[in-house]
């Protein structure tokens, strides 16, 4: 995760939950927007992430749309890019 065109903000191993293939293959034949959400461990720093941040993910850059705590000791982060 990094915070717009800077530094890095943070890494770390997560679950990664992307969308349906009939969305994903929608996504690259209109050139609109795929979705994925990924679950990380909440620190301090996956805390941090904001929906200003960019993420970096399977060679591509994602815009964070979201974060949001799950349970007790995860974060759910949605990102999003272009087809």
């Amino acid at each position: 995760m990094v915070q717009g065109a800077g530094a890095e903000l943070a890494k770390g191993l997560g679950q990664v939950n992307y969308g349906s293939g009939a969305e994903r293959r929608r996504a690259g034949a209109e050139n609109s927007e795929v979705a994925a959400t990924i679950r990380v461990l909440a620190t301090a720093k996956t805390r941090e992430v904001k929906a200003t941040d960019l993420c970096e993910l399977d060679g591509a850059t994602w815009n964070v749309t979201g974060a949001v705590p799950w349970g007790r000791r995860e974060i759910d982060i949605t990102i999003i890019r272009r087809g």
